[in-house]
């Protein structure tokens, strides 16, 4: 899970060369892991900042569900 723009922080889990040797840390663009890179739209933290994210999305869909019926 990415939490963090940068790619970096507590929690934050990441792709690494010695357990992946096939995969190059931060450079999805050649290897396909596609969550090893930082600021590329996927992480919570930028999420947040998306109006229309997935993220945001089901945020809406469960404060709908908390409210009360018409």
């Amino acid at each position: 899970m990415q939490w963090y723009k940068s790619g970096d922080g507590i929690g934050q889990t990441f792709w690494t060369k010695e357990k992946y040797a096939n995969i190059s840390f931060g450079n999805a663009n050649i290897d396909g892991a596609m969550y090893d890179d930082s600021n590329d739209g996927i992480s919570v933290e930028e999420q947040k900042e998306i109006p229309n994210s997935l993220y945001n999305y089901l945020k809406k869909v469960i404060n709908l569900k908390k409210s009360p019926p018409f």
